[in-house]
């Protein structure tokens, strides 16, 4: 009778190679490159943030409670962006191709 999936796979667990070391020199390079990448993306993201500030900015007061609605899709990308920071700064969170591609 062949065993279960998982119990094969624990079974194997010896023989197959460990898991990169985080501190690797790689995986430290492939951190420091997603971080200057989205700390780009975080800024060009907020340059667009800022010129829908200063678009909105420019019209009549009248309009100012149909505009207090809207939000800007800039603002959800940079906090979304800024979340990514967050979690890799705070909480050692990394995104999952920074674990498994190296």
């Amino acid at each position: 009778m062949p065993l279960h999936p998982t119990f094969q796979s624990l079974i194997d667990l010896p023989n197959q190679p460990a898991p990169k070391d985080p501190l690797d020199p790689d995986r430290k390079q492939a951190r420091i490159a997603w971080a200057r990448q989205a700390m780009a993306r975080l800024k060009a993201a907020n340059a667009r943030d800022a010129a829908w500030s200063r678009l909105i900015a420019d019209q009549p007061e009248e309009d100012d409670e149909a505009l207090d609605d809207l939000s800007p899709p800039e603002q959800d990308e940079a906090d979304a962006i800024l979340a990514e920071i967050k979690a890799a700064c705070d909480h050692d969170r990394w995104p999952r191709e920074l674990y498994w591609s190296l």
